[in-house]
C-alpha cells in the first residue's frame, strides 16, 4: 500500500522520466510534482509515519507553488538546511533527498526530488575547474572528479547515430550552441561542413554525425540547465557547466573521453593543429 505499491511506482516514474526527457517546463513539472509528492502524503498518514508526512507536504508546497509561479520554489528543509547549515542548493537538495529515503518514502517522491533536484541545481560543482578554453566538442570530458548527473541536465541516455538525418534547422541549433563559447576555427569547419551535406554537396562521415548530434544533445543538456543562451559570468561556474554537460553528452553516444578525432574531421583537425 501506499508509496511502495507497484501501481502507484509504475505511474510516477515514467511520468517522472517523460517531464525531464521531454523538458516539459517548470509548471507541468510542478503539477506532476505535487501529484507525486501527494503519494507520499498519503503514504505518510497511512502508515503513521509523521516525518514522511511532512517532507512530503513541504515538497507539495514546493512543487505546487513552482506550478502557479513558473519558477522553482525551495521548500522549507532545503532553505533551512541551506541557511542552518551553510550547504549548497545542491548539498541542500541531496539532503532532502537522504532525509525523505530515510523516512521510507517510495519511488515516487524519490522521482519528485529527483525531477525538481535537476531544473533547480545552478550547474556548479564543488572544487576548481580545469584550466583551459571551452570550445564546445574539444577539450577534457569525464577525466575528473566531480561529475554528477544531476548537475548536467539529467541522466545519461543510450543514444545512437543511426538513421540520424541532417537537417539545416538542426545545424542552426548547433551553430547557436557553439557560438556561445566563442569564435573557433575547427567548429566553424564543422559547421560548413554540415550545410554542405544538408544541400546534398557532400556525404556525412562520421565525424560529422557525431559533432552533430553531440552538439545538439549538449544544446538540451545546456536549456535543462537554465542556460538556453550564454554561459555564467563566473568563469569556474561556466567551465563546470560545460565540463558536466559536454561529459554527460558524450557518454549519451558512447564516446570516449579523448574524442576530437571522432568529433572533428580531419579537415578541422588540421586547423586544430593536429
Amino acid at each position: 500500500s501506499g508509496m511502495g505499491n507497484p501501481i502507484t511506482a509504475a505511474i510516477a516514474k515514467p511520468l517522472a522520466d517523460a517531464i525531464v526527457d521531454y523538458d516539459l517546463g517548470p509548471r507541468v513539472q510542478g503539477l506532476a510534482g505535487t501529484v507525486m509528492a501527494s503519494f507520499g502524503v498519503a503514504a505518510g498518514a497511512a502508515s503513521g509515519n509523521v516525518l514522511l508526512t511532512g517532507l512530503s507536504l513541504d515538497q507539495m508546497y514546493a512543487q505546487a507553488s513552482m506550478a502557479v509561479f513558473g519558477t522553482p520554489a525551495a521548500t522549507v528543509l532545503n532553505r533551512g538546511l541551506q541557511e542552518g547549515l551553510g550547504l549548497s542548493p545542491a548539498g541542500a537538495a541531496m539532503g532532502e533527498m537522504a532525509l525523505t529515503m530515510g523516512a521510507a518514502a517510495g519511488p515516487a517522491v524519490v522521482s519528485a526530488l529527483r525531477s525538481r533536484v535537476a531544473i533547480t541545481l545552478d550547474g556548479v560543482a564543488a572544487g576548481s575547474a580545469n584550466s583551459g578554453p571551452v570550445l564546445g566538442g574539444r577539450g577534457p570530458a569525464t577525466a575528473w572528479r566531480g561529475f554528477d548527473e544531476t548537475l548536467a541536465g539529467g541522466p545519461v541516455r543510450d543514444f545512437t547515430t543511426d538513421g540520424v538525418r541532417i537537417s539545416q534547422r538542426g545545424i542552426d541549433v548547433v551553430e547557436r550552441h557553439v557560438a556561445r563559447f566563442g569564435a573557433d576555427d575547427a567548429n566553424n569547419v564543422m559547421i560548413s561542413r554540415l550545410r554542405q551535406i544538408a544541400a546534398g554537396q557532400i556525404s556525412p562521415a562520421e565525424q560529422d554525425l557525431n559533432f552533430y548530434t553531440h552538439e545538439l544533445r549538449e544544446f538540451v543538456r545546456y536549456r535543462k540547465m537554465g542556460w538556453e543562451t550564454g554561459v555564467p559570468h563566473n568563469p569556474d561556474q561556466a567551465r563546470q557547466l560545460w565540463l558536466q554537460t559536454h561529459s554527460a553528452s558524450l557518454a549519451d553516444y558512447n564516446l570516449p573521453l579523448k574524442s576530437e578525432n571522432l568529433l572533428y574531421h580531419p579537415d578541422a583537425l588540421k586547423v586544430m593543429g593536429w
